[in-house]
């Protein structure tokens, strides 16, 4: 209730400290008062005072953004504000706001239950601000860069935006797509790497506007953004994680027919690929063929019959890393969830179930409980082992030659027996997906699946599913039971 722009700051740094806290009941009380505090001084000249009111606004925005559902007057008086006087502020203070926008995008789509998105009504000037932003004189330097937190945050609203903003996204796609091909164009940037960033950012935004499919593109649209990212490519002599990632992206949101692009982009993936030393990019590439097999299916085998020997050669290079590996079993689990009638799928299978066994050889290997990312990357490694026998097992019965798996069951269900149990304390994911390779096998193998069918395993499994799953996994572990005691009954 001060005046005292000092006391003031003082006071609001004491109520952000607390916007985390478990007193949530007691905060969200005073809540609307606050904001409306906050808002009523956005035009303050003291800096202290700026930054304290950015803060405080961008954590409330985080932790309390359901404070703004059922008061859209109050949601309106924020973003008014911040939309009109964020260019008069500090670049912190500016970042602030930024992330505020991005928290309450992310937020309020998830607390919003109306068909209507609740930024519809601001969508068009606040991604005309944060461009503008993006772009002026000192956002982007090497001290401070608020370009990229601008572009985050365009990248969020266009994600979170809803199918009657279309209209305002393919106004704002077009200058995107003027701003793509500005960025190629040196004299626009003060430093090359500068352009190369920007380049990025923009691509980031093609991501977004692609990534939900709730917008399509005609063939010619997707051909000149697609051309306009290749020409950046031969710009640097080189690819880049946002500029592969785009290029399939534009795949999945075309309308059917020209495959142009992707015969063009197998040439950059092929190249991303080789650079597998370099794992980011290499990360992406491998991303990018698992979106593509999702999303043209049967239509990619061609594609993946070219790439397929190089992925192999990775997969089983001792200088890849680990990552990389982990990855390549999403394509495998993507392959044979996908292309079941492909011969790729058929020529490739013992092939990728002999790496298969290996893999789960490293698996059980007890990770360093002190290395965090160690344990991680073993936990993922698990789910993708998995994942990727899941899909075999399915593929294998539908092509009806059960045969071909046997001189893997054992193996497979020692594993299997390895990871449910109280010691190793699976994620649930990993039990999920157990249960369904035990199903599978049952139904293969029948009575041969009666003494690998460990009954402490089935019962931890179920207590698991059962205790911290719910009722989403109530079918699962039905057909668990019912399966094994069948296969018991048999016996």
């Amino acid at each position: 209730k001060t005046n005292n722009p000092e006391k003031q700051t003082i006071a609001f740094y004491a109520f952000s400290s607390i916007l985390e806290t478990k007193w949530v009941d007691e905060i969200r009380k005073g809540l609307n008062d606050c904001i409306t505090k906050l808002v009523s001084l956005l035009t303050t000249q003291y800096p202290d005072l700026q930054l304290m009111i950015s803060w405080c606004i961008d954590k409330i925005s985080e932790f309390h953004a359901e404070t703004f559902v059922n008061n859209h007057i109050l949601l309106d008086s924020v973003l008014n504000g911040i939309k009109n006087t964020i260019f008069n502020f500090s670049q912190k203070v500016a970042e602030h706001f930024i992330f505020a926008i991005h928290h309450l995008s992310t937020e309020l789509k998830i607390y919003n239950q109306a068909e209507v998105s609740l930024f519809t009504p601001y969508l068009k000037d606040l991604l005309n601000m944060l461009i503008k932003l993006a772009y002026s004189k000192n956002s982007y330097n090497p001290n401070y860069n608020i370009s990229s937190a601008c572009f985050l945050a365009i990248g969020t609203l266009i994600e979170n935006s809803e199918p009657n903003d279309i209209i305002t996204l393919q106004n704002f796609f077009a200058m995107v797509y003027d701003a793509l091909q500005s960025s190629l164009m040196k004299e626009n940037f003060t430093t090359e790497k500068m352009m190369y960033a920007f380049q990025e950012y923009l691509c980031s935004v093609i991501i977004a506007y692609s990534s939900s499919r709730k917008y399509k593109m005609t063939i010619e649209q997707g051909k000149s953004v697609y051309l306009l990212i290749k020409q950046t490519f031969i710009q640097r002599n080189d690819v880049y994680e946002d500029g592969l990632v785009a290029c399939s992206s534009l795949v999945m949101i075309m309308q059917e027919g020209d495959d142009f692009i992707v015969k063009d982009y197998m040439n950059y993936l092929v190249f991303a690929l080789k650079k597998y030393q370099e794992t980011a990019i290499c990360l992406k590439a491998l991303l990018s063929i698992s979106d593509l097999i999702n999303c043209m299916t049967i239509s990619f085998v061609p594609y993946l019959e070219q790439l397929f020997p190089l992925i192999m050669s990775i997969i089983n290079s001792p200088e890849a890393a680990k990552e990389i590996k982990v990855q390549i079993l999403l394509i495998f689990s993507d392959m044979y969830g996908n292309l079941q009638s492909s011969e790729i799928a058929w020529n490739s299978y013992q092939s990728i179930m002999g790496y298969l066994m290996k893999a789960m050889e490293v698996a059980v290997i007890t990770p360093d409980i002190n290395d965090p990312d160690l344990c991680e990357y073993y936990s993922l490694l698990k789910e993708r082992i998995v994942e990727c026998l899941g899909c075999i097992i399915r593929y294998v019965l539908e092509i009806n030659k059960v045969e071909i798996f046997h001189p893997y069951l054992e193996k497979v269900m020692g594993f299997i027996s390895f990871l449910n149990t109280e010691k190793e304390n699976p994620s649930l994911y990993i039990i999920s997906g157990s249960a369904g390779v035990i199903t599978d096998l049952c139904d293969m193998y029948k009575k041969d699946m009666a003494l690998l069918i460990n009954d402490e395993t089935i019962k931890y499994m179920t207590k698991r599913l059962l205790e911290e799953g719910g009722s989403d996994n109530t079918s699962v572990v039905y057909h668990l039971q019912q399966k094994t005691l069948m296969i018991k009954i048999i016996i």
